[in-house]
């Protein structure tokens, strides 16, 4: 294919950039119903007025401060008790607002004839659109009608003195025709010379005389007067108490006539449950009528209100799932909000409930009525209440303490899956607390927890392997339960860990990172790692102790925050040390082709190594590189020992794009563990990165840590090495977009020639009918390996 030589240059300049080798190197809060500009204008005191001509007044923006939702704290008990958190801004009923007075230019539009029902009062106020004008009859005739006494003609003239159409803008001469058409009962004028009196033009502002006006018109139906009348209602003050059900009643008036100001206030008021129960679907229903009317106003906040309801969906299955996080913000609604919904049935809102009364979050403390609550939801099969009515029957918290009923909910709830309560179990069978005490059935349910990734099942795990209970003495077991822990923000994890780095037990010793994670651990509140610190602080020194503030910066980064959101972190890279032979500096993937030690992994792995390790199942062995084809990114590693479960390396000529591949290997491993982890796609194209042939294009998901690993067909052949992605970074400068899953495998054709003089590799492989796919997996599980670069 020919390419313009500008394309081919800027091909040739970006190729190195854009392929990405696989080594790790390693609510919207609510607002107050008070709108923008015009719908709160008649509210504002004249002083704000100051740069207004004449009597005209200046428009003037609503704003409200709202604080920033404070984020969850980093760790939660292990019985599950979701943390408190405040009540989040969307959830609260009727939060203040502050008005700036921040004069604007008020665009003057022509005012639309008046059909003595329907009557638009827009053209007052603030727009960014201007409207067309209406056809009006001529001056003379509206004014001879206006002074035979003709109400809409005096309320037309009004009008168009307030606009300064055709006339010169005069707001006194405006004000008086609307009184005299009001005077008459003329519903519209009335609704006017209330903006006027509210304003104070052509008249002396007076809130009392602008709500009775209001009152009149709304009385009659008018939507103009039943809008503004809602607003006096919704801010109190002169001339009105305030009332926001009352507010809501005469809102919805209006904006069942079309009244947009009106549809937008309502649906403030159902987004905020202002003076109506809180309901978002309501709220969208009502922004989309105004926006459908043209307000760019409702357009903005509908989208916003889109958003929040998304976001309420997901709190909310998040905490029927029974995270901690999710029904602490849940509960945030506040106690009205919760007796409602919990007296329907919403297990979720009993079990938020229960913990308001249990530790009198918005009312006061009583134990007995939170186990009330929390009985309500247990019966309806909700784990996370079961867990918690377990330990009040257990430690006799609102209720007669009764071990048999404690075992019986925490064993229903493990039993449902729920991690908490496995934990929980766990402990139980460890300490005998309420059952006969037994490690190894304790190990079972902490297992089980550990999964799911449940932090604190992870760090029971660790103690079990560190003494042996239920398990045989493991420290390096330990470490790796101890670092997943860490990484799901377990402090205790992080205590744990910082030791095992400090006495090199279980692990490599290295001083700086094991200060670095009394440090984290510290952060997090711990008060062990908190007097552990100065200890060690002034057993270190000065520049161990600046390196392991600055690694443990690092660590925090790459930890994800307790949120019930999944959260994208950048992998943190290995423990490193100022010396490179104590510790790791890069990792991937590798495989055993054979049973006496020989690995396949990819050279760039291994480049610059000094010291090389292959992590087992069994242990870790030291290798070395024996052969090398940096062309075609391939690498052999010699470990000691035999015995190894190898692959066998077939060629890749008879695979296509569509073929069926996985690989298995180790990404991210301070972040996604330390257990290989299978991944599946097809062969996207016959050739790799620009055409080059000796690759694939691979759909197989691939992370940082997978280079090096097999590439395996469906009978667990090695067809193919995984070794790149594209850098979505530089595809996203250089083409404006993200790549989804462009990832490259070199093809087993080009490793071959590198085991040509090789001996006693294994035979290919052919499955027979009846093999899953999953006895596949589980043997090439047993071949691949961690590779360790210092």
């Amino acid at each position: 294919m020919f390419l313009p030589p500008a394309i081919s240059f800027q091909l040739a300049a970006t190729r190195h950039s854009v392929k990405q080798m696989h080594s790790s190197k390693t609510k919207f809060g609510l607002r107050s119903i008070l709108l923008v500009a015009g719908l709160l204008a008649s509210f504002i005191p004249a002083e704000a007025q100051t740069t207004a001509p004449l009597n005209q007044p200046s428009a003037v923006v609503a704003t409200n401060s709202v604080s920033a939702e404070t984020p969850p704290p980093t760790s939660v008990a292990a019985t599950n008790q979701p943390a408190r958190v405040p009540p989040p801004a969307w959830a609260t009923a009727d939060a203040p607002a502050t008005v700036t007075n921040q004069p604007s230019q008020v665009v003057a539009k022509t005012a639309p004839a008046n059909n003595g029902t329907n009557y638009d009062s827009s053209w007052m106020l603030p727009a960014t659109e201007p409207k067309t004008p209406p056809a009006y009859d001529s001056i003379d005739s509206i004014r001879e009608k206006a002074e035979a006494g003709d109400a809409k003609s005096q309320t037309e003239l009004g009008d168009l003195y307030q606009a300064g159409k055709v006339v010169p803008p005069d707001f006194n001469q405006a004000a008086q025709w609307y009184r005299k058409a009001a005077d008459q009962g003329y519903a519209a004028a009335q609704a006017q010379i209330g903006i006027c009196y509210a304003f104070g033009t052509g008249v002396k502002r007076d809130y009392t005389e602008a709500t009775k006006w209001y009152r009149k018109a709304a009385d009659q139906g008018d939507a103009v007067g039943e809008f503004h009348l809602g607003l006096c209602y919704q801010m109190g003050g002169d001339g009105v108490d305030k009332d926001v059900v009352e507010a809501v009643r005469w809102y919805r008036k209006a904006a069942d006539q079309g009244n947009s100001d009106a549809e937008t206030s309502l649906a403030l008021c159902y987004q905020g449950g202002t003076g109506v129960e809180q309901s978002l679907e309501d709220a969208i229903k009502w922004f989309q009528k105004a926006a459908d009317g043209g307000s760019g106003l409702a357009k903005s906040w509908l989208a916003d209100c889109i958003r929040q309801k998304q976001d309420d969906d997901r709190t909310y299955a998040a905490a029927m799932e029974g995270n901690p996080y999710a029904v602490g913000k849940y509960a945030g609604h506040g106690f009205d909000f919760l007796k409602k919904r919990a007296d329907s049935g919403d297990v979720v809102a009993q079990y938020a409930l229960g913990t308001d009364y249990q530790f009198g979050y918005d009312i006061g403390k009583s134990p007995t009525e939170a186990v009330k609550c929390y009985q309500k939801a247990a019966d309806q099969g909700f784990a996370p209440a079961e867990t918690t009515l377990s330990d009040c029957y257990a430690t006799g918290t609102g209720i007669k303490a009764d071990q048999v009923e404690a075992m019986k909910w925490i064993q229903k709830a493990a039993d449902e899956g729920y991690a908490s309560a496995q934990t929980e179990l766990g402990n139980k069978y460890r300490s005998g607390r309420g059952v006969a005490q037994n490690p190894e059935t304790a190990i079972i349910w902490y297992l089980k927890a550990a999964d799911q990734n449940f932090g604190f099942a992870q760090n029971a795990l660790g103690d079990c392997y560190l003494f042996g209970n239920g398990v045989g003495k493991d420290p390096s077991e330990a470490t790796k339960w101890y670092l997943k822990a860490a990484y799901n923000g377990v402090a205790t994890g992080d205590v744990n860990l910082g030791l095992l780095y400090c006495n090199g037990f279980g692990v490599i010793k290295n001083e700086t990172e094991g200060l670095a994670w009394l440090y984290v651990a510290s952060v997090e509140g711990n008060q062990g790692a908190v007097n552990r610190l100065p200890y060690f602080e002034r057993l270190y020194g000065p520049d161990t102790v600046a390196a392991a503030r600055k690694r443990a910066g690092e660590i925090q980064t790459a930890i994800p925050s307790n949120s019930f959101e999944p959260v994208e972190s950048a992998p943190a890279p290995l423990p490193q040390t100022a010396s490179a032979s104590q510790s790791p500096k890069a990792s991937g993937s590798g495989t055993f082709i054979s049973s006496d030690g020989l690995v396949l992994t990819a050279a760039h792995v291994v480049q610059g190594a000094s010291r090389i390790q292959v992590i087992t199942a069994t242990g870790a062995l030291a290798a070395t590189v024996v052969k090398i084809d940096a062309t075609n990114d391939v690498a052999l590693l010699k470990c000691s020992g035999s015995n190894f479960t190898p692959l066998p390396i077939v060629p890749s000529k008879e695979a296509r794009a569509g073929t069926s591949v996985f690989t298995v290997g180790f990404p991210n491993i301070l972040i996604q563990g330390f257990d290989p982890k299978l991944t599946k796609g097809e062969i996207s194209s016959q050739t790799g990165y620009q055409d080059d042939p000796r690759q694939w294009q691979i759909s197989v998901p691939t992370q940082p840590g997978n280079s090096g690993g097999p590439l395996c067909d469906e009978n667990g052949n090695i067809i193919g090495m995984v070794e790149s992605t594209l850098n979505p970074l530089t595809m996203a400068k250089v083409e404006g977009e993200i790549p989804q899953n462009v990832n490259y495998a070199v093809k087993s054709s080009y490793i071959l020639p590198l085991l040509d003089d090789l001996q006693n590799l294994p035979p290919a492989v052919v499955s027979s009918a009846g093999t899953k796919f999953e006895d596949v997996v589980g043997k090439v599980q047993k071949s691949v390996a961690l590779i360790l670069v210092y």
